[in-house]
C-alpha cells in the first residue's frame, strides 16, 4: 500500500475535528493549577454538604423516618457521589478546548470580551 491511500473514516475524523476547533476563540490561556480547581470544588460541596446536614436531619425528623433506618448511610453515599461527580466535571472544563468552547459561550476562565479578535 502507497502512502497516498487514505482511510475515508479517518478523513471525516479530521474533517469534523477541524470544523469543531474553528469555531473556538484562538486566544484562550490554558487553566493554571487544574487540580487546585478540583479540590476547590471538592471542599466547596463538602462546606455546602456540612452546612445542609442540619437542614436534611430536621426534615428527616419531620417526617417521622426513624433514624435507626440506613438513611443516613444513604445520604452519605449521595453526598459522596454528588461531589466526585462535580470534581470531574471541574477536571473536564478544565481541558483547554472545553475552555475554548464555555469561553465562546461566556462560561471560560475568561470573559469573552477579553478575547483579541
Amino acid at each position: 500500500m502507497s502512502d497516498e491511500t487514505t482511510d475515508p473514516a479517518q478523513n471525516r475524523v479530521e474533517t469534523h475535528t477541524t470544523d469543531l476547533t474553528e469555531s473556538l476563540p484562538p486566544d484562550v490561556q490554558e487553566i493554571w493549577y487544574k487540580g487546585q480547581r478540583v479540590l476547590r470544588t471538592i471542599v466547596q460541596i463538602v462546606i455546602a454538604f456540612a452546612l445542609s446536614a442540619p437542614t436534611i436531619t430536621a426534615i428527616i425528623d419531620a417526617l417521622g423516618i426513624p433514624v435507626d433506618t440506613h438513611i443516613g448511610a444513604f445520604l452519605a453515599s449521595i453526598g459522596v457521589a454528588t461531589t466526585a461527580i462535580a470534581a470531574a466535571i471541574t477536571r473536564v472544563m478544565a481541558i483547554p478546548t472545553v475552555n475554548q468552547w464555555l469561553v465562546s459561550i461566556g462560561l471560560g476562565s475568561v470573559p469573552k470580551d477579553s478575547l483579541n479578535h
